[in-house]
């Protein structure tokens, strides 16, 4: 790249040729007081690297005729999300500074937000950027009615928003600064304060002394309630890099969050921004606007922005670099870049309107290093998902009932048992296979059934079976898939399938179910008795989930059946369908109803078990739902072994909830469980890689299964009892001399 300087006939054509200009032309000192960075300016350098570690997925074949870059911040519509963000003392790049940089904004059709510490009055900046979108930036300083009169001063202006940096008790340890005893050139003022101490003393003393006499270290987030208390404009706070101090933000009535980590100016060793951004998104679920700053240098990097759930960008040292090019025109110059490049990016990934711009366009470069990223293990198979797919489905799946206690000790509770492990004992042939119901398969791992699999990868269910198949294992189809039973059939072929149901309010549905099954060769149903409603999903109640409208439940052939879920969200949709009189009595009916053996899933204590076995029930899944219905049951590890004396052989007994591991299979196992059947790993599989993904999930843990009986010196699944596994509370207790 040749170097674009002063006198020179090239035009940039990037922002980091507008950015070489500006270094062969300003004054050293400005020139170090924009590009400085804290300390080592690591956060530095990484604001921009993050950005080239995520690598765009386009999509092709679609109509890209007409490309929209519009959208609306706290509901000012806007042309561009490629905004200018609060930076100080723009007349050191350009004698007009704030003036020429809002007119650009308003030009453009962007967004620009105005700092406290400008060279340009708050009330210049609104005539200069006329009906243009402006936001005003400030800092609640010691003196508060300084603060106050700012604020009053932004409303008669016609900002439309307060953005307030919170990440400033002090100013960061910039070297370049501090060696160039940094102070503003005489000939410019602090325009936004009036009083003269204020707006002529940083020439005076230097900016580091300035701030340190005008910020307040005791500011919290009570004083961010003051400030809402003393205006009507909405608030935006900026320098946010946590989702826990996002939550906070939300929590007292903040309605923009800027994603910043000041230019990598405070503290260095932070996270990039973009890096920032998707936890923090995830963690706000919609309560406000989330924008970013931070690395941003071409239309892509906006893409990417905006893909992992930006609202908007913000420039910073991009507006400067444009200011010293060429005043006005060079911001407008910077401003059309990037959102043409935006658009060709769009064009290139088949979007038409920024609102079509998901995670899904975005991958981490570690997502292609072959064999070093692969998973290996379930709990990375569930980092990749989780960063993968749309955030609905990532909350639809994890989330558990209430405050998911039950959830994180499904977990925990397979911690608190320790292996006993054999030696000296022959280990040359490891047999992992069983029978279920009297039907063979090469692995006790299984998996359960759950529901709209297609949400985790298009080929949904039928890939799930196939994988099952192919790893000689059992699958439950769920009733509620997105796939329907009969392709399920086709998909599993010679494979053990059975099929989940539940007893409808329409017994009709129920019984015309079971026939379809029965028809289609599976082997046996799977009752579910623990979903009389649905469980309490936080998560999915403020979603408002529903099934996607391209997506139907394809095991019910009536309209209202197969489309209800898009239209009213899942939990009015199961309140419809479910029956909350269901009784043992309708046990003993669907019994009577088919050949098939039935297995009640969702079974917690003795003495269901023991009534499930007396209504001829002739496997008991020991299920807590994935800890999605009550929580504060326990663990279902925990209550194996009393369901497994209750039973005394009278039914086949198998359990789901927590395995992550092969030793979480052996401990089953060893507690008396047949088989384990796996939910959210299977999903977690889907969307890594469909059908290859889920059989690698059922082979690594068949794999880990094989070794810990190895280790345990049994060669079969029958050698494995009771024997080899203890409580830790085992291991507490005072030995016995």
């Amino acid at each position: 790249m040749s170097p674009i300087v002063p006198g020179s006939d090239a035009t940039p054509l990037n922002v980091d040729e507008y950015e070489q200009y500006a270094r062969a032309y300003l004054p050293k000192s400005t020139l170090d007081y924009y590009l400085s960075g804290a300390d080592d300016m690591v956060t530095l350098k990484e604001n921009r690297l993050a950005f080239q570690r995520l690598k765009l997925m386009p999509r092709v074949l679609r109509d890209v005729t007409h490309i929209d870059t519009s959208t609306t911040l706290l509901g000012h519509p806007v042309k561009t999300p490629v905004c200018i963000a609060p930076s100080a003392m723009q007349r050191m790049a350009h004698p007009d500074g704030e003036l020429a940089s809002s007119a650009a904004a308003t030009a453009q059709g962007s967004c620009y937000i105005l700092s406290t510490i400008g060279t340009t009055s708050i009330e210049d900046v609104a005539e200069s950027s006329g009906s243009g979108l402006r936001w005003y930036q400030l800092y609640i300083f010691k003196d508060r009615e300084l603060t106050r009169d700012l604020v009053v001063r932004a409303e008669r202006a016609g900002y439309k928003a307060l953005v307030l940096t919170v990440d400033t008790p002090v100013l960061g340890s910039r070297e370049p600064d501090i060696r160039n005893n940094f102070a503003l050139p005489r000939h410019l003022k602090m325009a936004n304060f009036a009083h003269g101490k204020h707006a002529h003393r940083v020439n005076e003393v230097g900016l580091s002394q300035y701030t340190k006499e005008l910020f307040d270290l005791n500011i919290t987030w009570g004083d961010v309630a003051w400030l809402k208390s003393i205006t009507s404009l909405p608030i935006v706070v900026k320098g946010v890099l946590t989702p826990e101090d996002a939550v906070i933000a939300c929590d007292v009535g903040c309605k923009g969050i800027l994603v910043s980590n000041h230019g990598a100016r405070q503290l260095d060793g932070v996270p990039a921004t973009i890096e920032a951004l998707p936890g923090i998104v995830q963690a706000v679920q919609g309560r406000a606007e989330v924008y970013l700053d931070g690395g941003v240098r071409r239309g892509t990097d906006v893409f990417k922005a905006l893909a992992l759930g930006a609202r908007a960008v913000f420039l910073g040292r991009p507006n400067l670099w444009g200011l010293a090019h060429n005043g006005q025109q060079g911001v407008e110059e910077v401003l059309k870049m990037l959102t043409s490049e935006l658009a060709h990016a769009m064009m290139f990934s088949a979007t038409t309107s920024l609102s079509e711009i998901s995670p899904s366009y975005v991958r981490h470069e570690e997502y292609f290093l072959g064999s070093d990223a692969t998973p290996l293990n379930l709990d990375e198979f569930e980092q990749y998902a989780c960063a993968y797919l749309p955030k609905k489905t990532v909350d639809y799946y994890l989330s558990g009932a209430d405050d998911m206690v039950t959830l994180k000790e499904n977990r925990l509770a397979f911690q608190r048992l320790k292996l006993m492990p054999r030696i000296l004992r022959d280990v040359t042939h490891i047999d992992t296979s069983t029978t279920l119901l009297g039907h063979p398969v090469k692995t006790p791992v299984c998996i359960a059934p759950s529901a709209m699999q297609k949400m985790a990868h298009p080929d949904g269910e039928s890939a799930a079976s196939a994988a099952a198949t192919a790893q000689g294992s059992c699958y439950i189809l769920s009733t509620m898939s997105t796939t329907s039973l009969e392709d399920v059939a086709v998909s599993s072929g010679d494979g053990l399938r059975w099929y989940q149901l539940y007893v409808f309010k329409d017994r009709d549905l129920t019984r015309e179910l079971v026939v379809r099954a029965e028809r289609a060769g599976y082997k046996a149903l799977v009752l579910t008795v623990d979903t009389p409603i649905l469980g309490s999903r936080e998560p999915d109640f403020r979603n408002n989930f529903a099934l996607p409208s391209h997506l139907t439940m394809a095991n019910f052939t009536h309209g209202k059946h197969a489309h209800g879920v898009n239209q009213m969200g899942l939990s009015k949709y199961t309140k419809e369908l479910f029956d909350l009189n269901i009784t043992w009595n309708d046990v003993a009916w669907l019994k009577s109803i088919t050949s098939l053996p039935i297995v009640v899933k969702g079974v917690l204590t003795p003495e269901d078990a023991v009534k499930a076995c007396e209504v001829g029930c002739k496997g008991i899944l020991v299920s807590n739902h994935g800890a999605r219905q009550l929580d504060g049951v326990p663990a279902t590890i925990e209550v194996l072994p009393a369901i497994v004396q209750a039973v005394q052989g009278r039914a086949e007994v198998y359990l789901d909830g927590g395995v992550r591991r092969g030793t979480d299979v052996f401990k089953a196992l060893a507690l008396g469980a047949r088989a384990v059947f796996l939910g959210r790993p299977n999903l977690w599989g889907l969307a890594h890689s469909g059908q290859q993904g889920v059989e690698d999930v059922l082979k690594m843990l068949t794999s880990e299964l094989a070794h810990a009986m190895m280790f345990s010196a049994t060669t079969s699944l029958k050698d494995i009892t009771p024997s080899y596994v203890r409580h830790e509370e085992y291991f507490r207790q005072p030995a016995k001399l």
